[in-house]
């Protein structure tokens, strides 16, 4: 059964989803971790990088948002992204998970 989590994690998996860091944490490597034993897939974020930012003159961007899903998701959702979306009031900027149509076996009938 596919299946996924999704939210913020306030962690980013890569030093790439940090503005201006370039090291890896202790942190970002328990999150690594828990992706990788749960066989987890975190699939491109289209229309934006970040999905938080502190909005000031120097502002400081991550990536803290995103959906994780089960490997077997693409089967049953072959064209599933998620979808960087436009910041109304918060910090963060919300992410869409579209699954597109569901993929179905051969008909019995």
């Amino acid at each position: 059964m596919p299946w996924c989590v999704g939210g913020d994690f306030n962690v980013v998996w890569f030093p790439s989803e940090r503005s201006g860091s370039v090291y890896f944490t202790t942190i970002m490597h328990r999150f690594s971790a828990f992706i990788s034993k749960q066989s987890l897939v975190d699939f491109p974020l289209v229309g934006g990088t970040f999905t938080w930012s502190n909005s000031r003159e120097v502002a400081s961007r991550s990536r803290l948002d995103r959906f994780l899903l089960s490997a077997d998701w693409e089967e049953n959702f072959p064209s599933v992204c998620q979808r960087h979306l436009s910041r109304l009031l918060l910090d963060h900027f919300p992410i869409l998970l579209e699954g597109g149509n569901l993929h179905r076996g051969k008909k019995t009938f």
